[in-house]
């Protein structure tokens, strides 16, 4: 049985969480960044006699999967599922296989590496990385603007307040490298929990590359992040961009799947 999340339930969903704060970093960190129910945010646990066999996040047009069992009726998932109207479901492999193929069968997934790091190997040092601050925004928005993988009908303005907002707020952070006021090299945190935090965003401007620097970022923040006691994720599909992170000790512990509405 599926319902959303009541008040005596929350302590509860919570608790299932942060024994897994890796894998629910996105469901732990919307519910505190957002609460539990907005007019483009709720969440929902799918019951049966062993108690929640999942819980599930809805983010504007994107839903988010925690499984803990089987889900008992597939066919009463797959209509609500339907029903929220969603383009996007994800959560890592083997959360999505407890909830049957069929209910899958209308989405295209792509794979994605999913890494951890619990303890930094080969830090990198170099003092021409800093962690950004607002007066940074509107260069590192200009950075990332340069990347097609980046792209997304966003405009230069809005990328800039988001990045301020997050910046200011302490809501995220980011590691760079300026060359004058360009910033040539950047890498942020996405998602933040208590316990566990996402790592995104990872470039280098395309005439600066093959000379370390998304290393460099990346190394510096990762320290960042262990030393303020959170445990860095990120995903990859690039077997290059794998190398640095597995260099820097981050170990793959799942397989994140990103599903799109056909």
């Amino acid at each position: 049985m599926i319902n959303k999340v009541q008040k005596h339930e929350q302590e509860a969903v919570l608790e299932i969480l942060r024994q897994d704060p890796s894998r629910s970093m996105f469901i732990d960190g919307d519910i505190h960044q957002n609460g539990w129910e907005t007019n483009y945010q709720e969440v929902w646990i799918d019951r049966s006699n062993t108690g929640i066999d999942a819980i599930y996040l809805r983010y504007h047009k994107n839903l988010v999967v925690y499984a803990i069992h089987a889900i008992a009726d597939a066919e009463a998932l797959k209509t609500f599922i339907h029903g929220l109207s969603i383009q996007f479901l994800s959560g890592c492999k083997k959360h999505l296989e407890l909830l049957g193929l069929n209910t899958l069968q209308t989405f295209d997934f792509r794979a994605m590496y999913f890494c951890e790091c619990k303890e930094i190997d080969n830090p990198i040092t170099n003092t021409q990385v800093i962690m950004a601050e607002p007066k940074h925004a509107k260069a590192i928005a200009e950075a990332i603007i340069q990347i097609s993988e980046f792209a997304e009908m966003t405009s230069l303005e809005e990328r800039v307040e988001r990045i301020t907002e997050r910046l200011s707020s302490g809501k995220g952070c980011a590691a760079i490298i300026l060359e004058g006021d360009k910033v040539i090299a950047h890498a942020n945190t996405a998602v933040e929990t208590d316990h566990a935090v996402m790592v995104g965003s990872v470039l280098t401007l395309p005439t600066y590359r093959n000379q370390g620097l998304a290393t460099q970022v990346v190394s510096t923040l990762t320290k960042h992040c262990l030393e303020d006691g959170k445990i860095p994720c990120l995903f990859y599909d690039n077997p290059k961009a794998g190398s640095i992170y597995h260099r820097l000790g981050y170990v793959t512990f799942d397989t994140w799947m990103m599903g799109t509405k056909r």
